[in-house]
């Protein structure tokens, strides 16, 4: 994401389309805000860009780096990246993998509450360069 815009925006979208293309029954159909973009992303988007990165994983080194952020008492949201050569940029990139939450656990527990852990979970170990 290069400007960091959040996904509530996209509740301005619809108005501002309709006065910018005024002219156009496809802005005037538009209604896409941040409830249903969400939908999209998470329902759409997401499964695919996962399933592609793991595709990834399953057959080139890759390391794991798991952060935790705010803490607000209960849980703890552990964000899971990915750091890998991709052959399609020829350069090392970093990607989200997936999220966990944990209450007072380490970092393998996270890491094996993952669903992308039970999901791939034999392709994962073959390829995890770790220290």
């Amino acid at each position: 994401m290069q400007h960091n815009i959040p996904l509530s925006v996209a509740d301005h979208l619809s108005p501002i389309f309709k006065d910018i293309f005024n002219d156009s029954e496809i802005s005037k159909a538009y209604s896409s805000a941040s409830t249903k973009t969400t939908c999209i992303l998470n329902g759409s988007l997401a499964p695919h860009f996962k399933s592609t990165l793991v595709e990834a994983m399953s057959s080139r080194p890759f390391a794991i780096a798991i952060d935790g952020s705010n803490d607000n008492g209960l849980e703890k949201m552990n964000p899971l990246t990915v750091r890998f050569f991709n052959e399609r940029s020829s350069r090392v990139t970093t990607q989200f993998l997936d999220m966990c939450l944990t209450t007072g656990k380490n970092i393998l527990y996270c890491f094996k509450t993952s669903t992308s852990y039970y999901h791939y979970r034999n392709k994962f170990w073959d390829c995890t360069v770790y220290f």
